[in-house]
């Protein structure tokens, strides 16, 4: 190979890692703006969304009219997702489109797949709640962390409490519904399982799940803590404190699951 041909030959990697460089950029930015997004959704668009709700309450009880706040409250969550999901899917159409033509290509495997990993998550979820969560919360009641009373107070997670609450009721569960088996696993996928590893981006996946389950766990379980920070720590420190205790040790089997949709 002559001189001329290597300079031609390393013009042509420069402009290949050049390329590449700018589309990682280009990438992490794609996903920053997407958690950016997801937070504003799932916060802002949520809040606004209840206040309209608290007016329209008011109003219907000032008019004489019977209204079921659980069902709005479920109407309310169900288009925050919608909202959220709309806002997210431009950002990953080619991804997305690219998974449904692997689907296509072989949806038998893909399926079989999917059935695999969900017998695992029901069998890792069910000794987790049944063997594991019990354990830590025995042992943190044992080391008088946590009193028999906050336990029985606080069963679950406020995430999980929520949706169970929603779910004891007749309208309320179909409304959610939608929200819980396909609009919200699929912006979590998005979010948690695509955004974040575009931006950790490690080449050691390991590091990708880790981060990304750590996150998926934290944010099931931020609302519990924002609650015992604001509502609790003024008032009652020390319940405040075996609250997020709790909340920490719920937010375990979050990260579980996490590791393993990742």
């Amino acid at each position: 190979m002559n001189t001329q041909e290597l300079r031609v030959d390393n013009f042509k990697q420069n402009i290949s890692l050049r390329a590449s460089e700018v589309d990682s950029g280009f990438s992490r930015l794609k996903s920053a703006l997407t958690i950016f997004l997801y937070y504003f959704c799932t916060l802002f668009v949520n809040l606004i969304l209840s206040i309209i709700i608290v007016v329209v309450v008011e109003i219907c009880r000032a008019l004489g009219l019977s209204i079921d706040q659980e069902v709005v409250e479920a109407l309310s969550m169900t288009l925050t997702y919608i909202v959220t999901i709309l806002c997210l899917i431009p950002l990953f159409i080619k991804v997305i489109a690219s998974d449904i033509k692997k689907f296509i290509k072989s949806p038998i495997k893909t399926i079989l797949i999917v059935f695999i990993l969900y017998l695992g998550f029901l069998v890792i979820n069910n000794i987790y709640y049944e063997v594991i969560e019990p354990l830590f919360v025995n042992i943190a009641n044992k080391l008088n962390l946590i009193s028999e009373e906050t336990i029985n107070l606080k069963q679950t997670s406020d995430n999980q409490a929520s949706i169970e609450k929603y779910y004891a009721h007749d309208v309320a569960k179909w409304i959610l519904l939608p929200s819980v088996v396909l609009i919200g696993p699929l912006t979590e996928e998005i979010v948690f399982r695509k955004a974040i590893f575009r931006i950790v981006n490690s080449k050691k996946n390991i590091v990708n799940i880790i981060i990304a389950s750590i996150t998926f766990a934290l944010i099931h379980t931020v609302s519990g803590i924002l609650n015992a920070l604001l509502l609790q720590l003024p008032t009652n420190p020390d319940l405040a404190f075996e609250f997020i205790l709790l909340e920490l040790i719920y937010s375990i089997g979050y990260l579980m699951a996490g590791v393993l949709l990742s």
